[in-house]
C-alpha cells in the first residue's frame, strides 16, 4: 500500500475549513477513498452510482456514504478478493455483510480511528449490465496521503444515465 501515514487532525482542519462537509461525512469519504485506493486494482469490478459521479465529473458537490460496483464475474469470487485486500490493510475492522440476494451483496465494513468511527457500505452487483465500455478514470480528491489514482468506472455517460433513470 502506497498511502505513507495517517491523516492528521490538522490536516483534517484545514480541508473542513476549505470545504467546509461535516466533520463525520468527510471522515468517512476519506475511510471511502483509501478503499477505493486499495481495490483498484481488483479486476472486473466497475466503480458506479453517485459517489462515482460525485469524485469523477461533479467536483465533490456532496460527499457519499456507499460505493457501488457492477462485477463482471462470479459475485463470490470478487467478494472475496476484496475482503482479502481490505483485510491486509490493517486499517479496517471486521468486515461483515448486509443484504446478501441473488446476485447482489452488501459489505459493511468498519473504521475505528482517532479521526472518528463509523461503517462504510460496499454494494456489490452482478446483475448489472454495462452497456458502454467501462473506463478507467481519475478519482478526484483532496487528502495530501492517499496518491492520486485511476478507477475502472462506468463510461461517464452510463454513470450520469443510470442516476437520472
Amino acid at each position: 500500500m502506497d498511502i505513507e501515514k495517517n491523516l492528521t487532525e490538522e490536516e483534517l482542519k484545514l480541508i473542513l475549513a476549505e470545504k467546509r462537509f461535516q466533520k463525520d461525512l468527510l471522515v468517512k469519504d476519506y475511510y471511502l477513498t483509501i478503499l477505493l485506493y486499495l481495490l483498484k486494482d481488483v479486476k472486473e469490478i466497475y466503480f458506479k452510482g453517485g459517489t462515482a459521479l460525485q469524485k469523477t465529473v461533479l467536483d465533490y458537490s456532496r460527499l457519499s456514504e456507499d460505493i457501488d460496483f457492477t462485477i463482471e464475474t462470479n459475485l463470490v469470487v470478487v467478494r472475496g478478493k476484496m475482503i482479502s485486500v481490505i483485510n491486509k490493510s490493517d486499517l479496517f475492522g471486521e468486515i461483515s455483510f448486509g443484504k446478501d440476494v441473488n446476485g447482489f451483496v452488501r459489505l459493511i465494513v468498519p473504521y475505528k480511528t482517532k479521526l472518528g468511527q463509523g461503517e462504510l457500505f460496499i454494494d456489490l452487483n452482478e446483475r448489472g449490465k454495462l452497456f458502454l465500455k467501462p473506463e478507467k478514470l481519475e478519482l478526484k480528491h483532496f487528502y495530501p496521503n492517499i496518491p492520486q489514482f485511476s478507477f475502472p468506472c462506468l463510461s461517464k455517460e452510463e454513470i450520469v444515465a443510470e442516476k437520472v433513470a
